[in-house]
């Protein structure tokens, strides 16, 4: 009898710890109109009229209900991206979702999250194999078929260093999805040495993409404003 207590027990501990990681509170905020159309942690593309989320762990493609407390408003965003990086925030809204909450005066509202469906990884990874007597992968997408793609190789120069002075930071990313890509494509456009910094925002870990070095701010203000119309929402990083 005692054996059958301690096991219903345990399931019982099991069901509220999953239901409690399911369901959280906290506050939200929305994207900023300088946002709109830049790239987002999982390679999508952030634009205002989709129901989307920054979220700092679901994964990618989690489907969450979001109720406003003040007004009982709700709706359903998909996780596209990571953060928001700011304490006390849980979530970031696409502002067609800020806007269905009746919150853009206010900017900032107690919510709570609720998630529906996460992606099921097995289900949704996309099998990967290598085409005999070739050097491409193939990937095998639904019903069977094979998608050729050719894999990209990038030349890395990798040291630890401790820099000083002042940069300009361009991104941060909870995750390395893309990240490669992304600062190639920024060193090919700005010329200027990349430095990634490792860090920790609320216990998780956190890449921060940051362009040039300067000995001083007026020159990296400088170099900001030159930069401003590619990066909007660049700003000064002092090291």
């Amino acid at each position: 009898m005692k054996k059958i207590t301690v096991i219903i027990i345990l399931i019982l501990s099991a069901l509220v710890l999953h239901a409690q990681k399911d369901i959280q509170y906290g506050k939200a905020s929305f994207y900023a109109n300088k946002f709109e159309g830049r790239t987002t942690a999982s390679g999508e593309k952030y634009w205002h009229s989709k129901l989307t989320a920054a979220h700092r762990t679901l994964p990618f493609n989690t489907r969450i209900r979001v109720t406003n407390l003040s007004n009982n408003q709700t709706v359903v965003v998909r996780v596209n991206d990571r953060g928001p990086f700011v304490k006390d925030r849980i979530i970031d809204l696409s502002k067609s979702a800020a806007r269905k909450l009746d919150f853009i005066k206010d900017g900032v509202c107690n919510v709570k999250l609720e998630v529906l469906d996460r992606p099921q990884e097995k289900n949704n990874a996309t099998p990967i194999v290598k085409e005999a007597g070739t050097g491409k992968l193939k990937a095998e997408g639904k019903g069977g078929e094979s998608v050729q793609f050719k894999p990209k190789f990038y030349n890395l120069s990798v040291e630890s260093k401790r820099p000083i002075g002042y940069g300009v930071q361009l991104a941060s990313y909870k995750e390395m999805v893309n990240l490669l890509e992304r600062v190639r494509k920024i060193q090919s456009k700005l010329r200027q040495d990349i430095t990634i910094q490792v860090t920790s925002v609320d216990g998780m870990k956190v890449y921060r993409i940051v362009a040039g070095q300067f000995d001083n701010r007026i020159k990296a203000e400088r170099f900001k404003e030159s930069i401003r119309d590619d990066f909007p929402g660049c700003f000064i990083f002092k090291f």
